[in-house]
């Protein structure tokens, strides 16, 4: 997990990744997060969705997600699915 994610979140893992169990429904996992903030949960559903699934993130606050977007992609090329 990017660690300017997370900076004001107490629990934030800093940039640990908890183990996740393996998906084996015939179905596309996907996770939609409400009031996603800067994104940090929405990197913690990536690690069980896996691969092939998918993950959205809504959220108001333009702060935030300017910064939920800007290690998006970093995420995405550079943290490999479990």
């Amino acid at each position: 997990m990017p660690r300017n994610v997370c900076p004001s979140m107490p629990n934030c893992p800093n940039g640990t990744r908890p183990a996740s169990p393996k998906h084996t429904s015939p179905l596309r996992p996907s996770v939609l997060d409400l009031g996603s903030g800067s994104g940090r949960d929405c990197y913690v559903a990536a690690a069980f969705v896996g691969e092939q699934g998918s993950v959205t993130g809504v959220d108001m606050t333009p702060a935030l997600l300017a910064v939920a977007r800007k290690h998006a992609e970093q995420y995405c090329t550079q943290v490999p699915h479990q």
